[in-house]
């Protein structure tokens, strides 16, 4: 993740924690786009550059109508030196909501996941 100050990380965190409660990754998740820009809004944050930062990482956001919908690139995996440097800028939130969204994933999903690890020698 880009430097970003606290108000932007905790929004983040928020977010995922939010994406993690409605089976994300596993299904895609969509939230009202007005109320995320208001609720940015509100916390001094740019959804813009929220939207940039998860797409950093993975996490596609499209909106469609009023709605704005997040899904997760898995065919875009970073390096194992960029993914460690993602993991230690990382706060414990964000860790644990991380690991949320791996427990959350369907069986198939793990099974592709460690497969391209394999893939790329990383397991």
């Amino acid at each position: 993740m880009t430097t970003t100050d606290e108000r932007t990380r905790n929004f983040i965190a928020q977010i995922k924690k939010n994406l993690s409660n409605n089976n994300f990754p596993g299904k895609k998740v969509s939230f009202n786009l007005e109320k995320l820009y208001e609720l940015a809004d509100k916390k001094d944050v740019n959804l813009n550059q929220v939207r940039e930062i998860l797409k950093s990482e993975n996490i596609n956001t499209d909106s469609l109508g009023d709605k704005l919908i997040f899904s997760f690139n898995s065919t875009s995996i970073p390096s194992m030196d960029e993914a460690k440097k993602m993991f230690d800028q990382m706060s414990q939130e964000e860790k644990d909501s991380m690991m949320k969204m791996f427990q959350n994933m369907s069986e198939d999903q793990k099974k592709e996941l460690f497969q391209k690890g394999k893939d790329l020698g990383v397991l």
